[in-house]
């Protein structure tokens, strides 16, 4: 029977809630970008040199807000993903027009794999 606390068990439990924490923190917004409709998100790891699909969820609420000039959409994303940074991250209608776009940007025939575009943030006038 063991009558002593053991110290190391509550340091070790703390150490690992801290990691927890900090893992829950690591999530940050990387980029927003615009995506086609009907196309599908690659990911393409230079180290690894793999092309995998990229899981999209769906969000459907846009907030406006209203400004002197008109609404201003506040973060208009539908789409959701989470995604490593170090990938580079494209659009193409199925795997075999993916590999075909990986393989042009490896000949140098495309100067970028990325082809998402930028939102823009102007605003809105009616």
């Amino acid at each position: 029977m063991n009558i002593a606390p053991n110290n190391q068990a509550s340091k070790i439990d703390k150490a690992q809630l801290e990691q927890v924490e900090q893992k829950e923190h690591e999530y940050a917004l990387i980029a927003q970008y615009v995506r086609t409709r009907g196309l599908t998100m690659y990911a393409y790891s230079n180290a690894s040199k793999e092309i995998s699909k990229v899981s999209v969820s769906h969000k459907d609420t846009v907030h406006l807000k209203p400004t002197f000039s008109g609404l201003m959409a506040d973060i208009a994303a539908t789409e959701i993903c989470e995604v490593d940074s170090r990938d580079i991250h494209f659009e193409a209608l199925n795997i075999k027009t993916a590999l075909r776009r990986v393989e042009k940007y490896q000949s140098g025939l495309i100067k970028d794999l990325c082809n998402l575009r930028t939102p823009n943030r102007d605003e809105l006038s009616f």
